[in-house]
């Protein structure tokens, strides 16, 4: 509606009103415009500045004298060179084990396992980190062999899984080819005995499908690499990391060393070490005396090669096991010394040489203490009492019968003053299995996971 009032009234613009709206248009247009303006204006400041910027040094004023350097030539490369070079393949993780650490895995591995020695503690700790992988990967290793129809080629093998499984993980990181001459050369050698070459030879001549199916599992899980394959329980690399970090520990034997002042100046100038007090304040150049548990040395992580391969733990004066392994020992000994107990005490498993080689080196020391005696050792029996002679303990008397069956008018009960119990356990908290393995002394925990 539109009213018209008399003289002084207000006049009222409707928004259909013509005029109103192409006045309100215009002055839309001309606001757009002048903001437009100002945008340029700001735009042209911001390039003079940043001109100024990348112009402001200036170019180094050239003489004579001055030496320019001469663009580089691009040498053009012929054809057939060019279509010769094949792309190089993703590398695989390095083969850290030599031909001589597989023939022992696989003495390991047979059924029941063979023995073996090993030249020192660290080739030992190599063989059994090898066999500790084989059997993280054997899920994976087993699809591969399952592609392929293995075992219905070879039935024979089928008895021989964990042999394949260690040879295949080998093949697999040699990227599924032969073995240079000089490992060629030790493998003829060695492998026969041990029942690896058929198993070899079969892997051989499957090798092309067995890299094509690994392949085929890799894209199907979509995984650059066979670990991300793996459980997620598996997945860690524990044992390396673990071997990396944590610190070299070992117990002084002291059948070996009557002086232990002389044995850290040993140390200290074989190794260029210094003693420190503070657990906390261990490097790689020092060592330091556990507070804990009684006779044991910590070194740093750095330090394991060495430790392992030298004259202390070869002649048997330091004994290399984790910490975690000697506490209790530590609080059995000092309860019995505590408590001033004398006579005779019982271990009732020798789950762990190396434990029961700790206790007794502990109970050595105490005048009370007569002897130590070890039961549940089964067949094994020859096998521990030789260990601890190689060590000089005489203080340990080693039974293969149980404890339980043990008759209670035993003469040798009559001076018992303490049992330590130690019954077989899932180990579940042990951080790093592969120390477990060689603690168990070299075959248990193969032997367990052989499927005999």
């Amino acid at each position: 509606m539109e009213a018209v009032f008399e003289e002084g009234g207000l006049d009222v613009i409707l928004p259909s009103d013509d005029t109103w709206r192409d006045k309100c248009y215009y002055k839309l247009v001309e606001k757009q415009r002048a903001l437009a303006e100002r945008n340029e204006d700001e735009e042209d400041e911001d390039r003079i500045m940043f001109d100024q910027l990348m112009y402001e040094e200036e170019k180094p004023k050239l003489h004579e004298w001055n030496l320019i350097n001469r663009p580089k030539q691009v040498i053009c490369e012929a054809l057939s060179d060019r279509i010769g070079k094949k792309p190089k393949r993703p590398s695989k993780p390095p083969i850290t084990w030599t031909v001589s650490d597989i023939a022992k895995a696989g003495c390991l591995l047979c059924c029941p396992p063979k023995e073996t020695s090993f030249e020192d503690e660290q080739e030992m700790r190599r063989v059994y980190s090898l066999i500790y992988d084989v059997f993280r990967y054997k899920y994976v290793l087993n699809q591969a062999l399952g592609d392929v129809r293995f075992y219905q080629a070879f039935p024979n093998l089928l008895n021989a899984a964990p042999h394949v499984w260690l040879l295949l993980f080998d093949l697999y990181h040699r990227q599924f080819e032969g073995r240079i001459e000089a490992d060629a050369v030790v493998a003829r050698k060695l492998f026969p005995d041990i029942g690896l070459t058929l198993v070899e030879n079969a892997l051989w001549t499957k090798r092309v499908k067995l890299a094509a199916a690994v392949a085929r599992l890799r894209i199907k899980h979509n995984a650059l690499e066979l670990a991300e394959m793996l459980p997620e329980h598996l997945r860690s690399e524990k044992v390396t990391e673990f071997s990396k970090t944590n610190p070299v520990t070992c117990w002084v034997n002291c059948y070996k060393v009557n002086d232990t002042q002389v044995l850290c100046k040993d140390i200290e100038t074989t190794f260029n070490l210094k003693m420190v007090i503070d657990a906390k304040k261990l490097k790689q150049n020092t060592f330091v005396w556990d507070r804990h548990c009684p006779q044991i040395i910590g070194f740093h992580s750095s330090m394991r090669d060495r430790i392992a391969k030298s004259s202390f733990v070869k002649d048997h004066m330091l004994i290399v096991q984790d910490k975690s392994f000697c506490l209790g020992p530590a609080t059995f000994h000092k309860l019995v010394v505590d408590l001033e107990l004398t006579g005779s005490v019982i271990q009732s498993h020798v789950n762990s040489p190396r434990t029961t080689a700790y206790l007794a080196t502990l109970l050595a020391r105490n005048e009370r203490i007569k002897r130590l005696m070890a039961f549940s050792a089964g067949h094994r029996k020859n096998e521990y009492e030789r260990y601890f002679r190689d060590l000089g303990m005489t203080n340990v008397v080693i039974f293969s019968d149980r404890l339980i069956d043990t008759p209670p008018d035993a003469s040798y009960m009559e001076e018992v003053v303490a049992v330590f119990a130690t019954p077989p356990n899932s180990y579940s908290a042990v951080v790093d299995p592969v120390d477990l393995m060689y603690n168990k002394n070299r075959f248990v925990a193969v032997a367990e996971t052989c499927p005999c």
